[in-house]
């Protein structure tokens, strides 16, 4: 994972990574539920905290580049914030499995 630009607009931080969390699937690709880029994203989460404190609200930004991010994380304070953009093929294919991986991504980071 490569970060890509960080940048911090009043008291809020905002850093973009490049990050491939897509999957083959016969209708193109999809969000990939079973990777393990869930524990590589809370580590690199909790050490971006780790090394910059101070910040009131972050955000991470994650993707194949700075224009397409395909995972969004708001953290203030003890709420976590997990979006996820999708095609609708992937909403109507894993719709259960996203929202349960979000919630797991969501609370490691509390």
């Amino acid at each position: 994972m490569e970060q890509l630009a960080k940048e911090q607009y009043d008291d809020s931080l905002h850093i973009w990574y490049q990050a491939n969390l897509m999957t083959d699937h016969p209708y193109g690709q999809i969000f990939n539920c079973q990777s393990d880029i869930q524990r590589n994203l809370v580590q690199v989460i909790k050490n971006d905290l780790e090394m910059n404190p101070g910040h009131t609200l972050y955000f991470w930004y994650f993707g194949p580049d700075q224009a397409n991010m395909t995972l969004m994380v708001r953290k203030e304070k003890q709420e976590v914030i997990v979006q996820i953009n999708l095609k609708d093929f992937d909403f109507a294919l894993n719709a259960p499995s996203i929202d349960q991986w979000k919630r797991e991504l969501a609370q490691s980071l509390n």
